[in-house]
């Protein structure tokens, strides 16, 4: 796997240049708008806010179930979202609000990264700075599809 072969999603502009800052120039990286359409093998989607409180518009934009579909379904083979689990205790004031919580929170059943692999990247996260954490990132990534070429 090549870094070519990853994009990397995420919902707001300041957080697209900052992962641009900190990633190789391989990795394609931009927002649900500019991947519309494109497809990697890898998608990393980065959920970006710590708490429902810190979404600059709001829960309906970075919750959206359509946002967050073309997001995952960018990735032809694997897709992983990294989030705060803050973000799932957002407080909800309709039924709506609370659908689209509820999608986030059903998002480790969708997807197909192992709970030891996300405990894993959270352990890395802990213990480097920004390009290392992608660096690790990068590696799990790529032992992830190869346990699943191995099977």
């Amino acid at each position: 796997m090549r870094e070519s072969h990853i994009i990397v999603v995420a919902p707001y502009n300041a957080q697209v240049n900052a992962l641009q800052e900190a990633l190789s120039a391989t990795i394609r990286v931009g927002t649900v708008d500019k991947f519309q359409g494109q497809e990697a093998p890898v998608c990393l989607v980065s959920m970006t806010a710590s708490s429902a409180e810190e979404m600059p518009m709001g829960m309906e934009f970075l919750f959206s179930l359509n946002r967050i579909n073309v997001a995952v379904s960018r990735a032809k083979g694997l897709a992983v979202v990294f989030r705060s689990p803050r973000l799932r205790e957002a407080k909800c004031e309709t039924v709506e609000q609370m659908q689209l919580v509820n999608t986030l929170c059903a998002l480790p059943v969708m997807g197909s990264v192992s709970a030891e692999a996300a405990r894993e990247y959270a352990a890395a996260l802990r213990l480097v700075d920004a390009r290392d954490k992608l660096r690790e990132l990068l590696g799990i990534v790529q032992a992830i599809i190869n346990d699943e070429t191995d099977s």
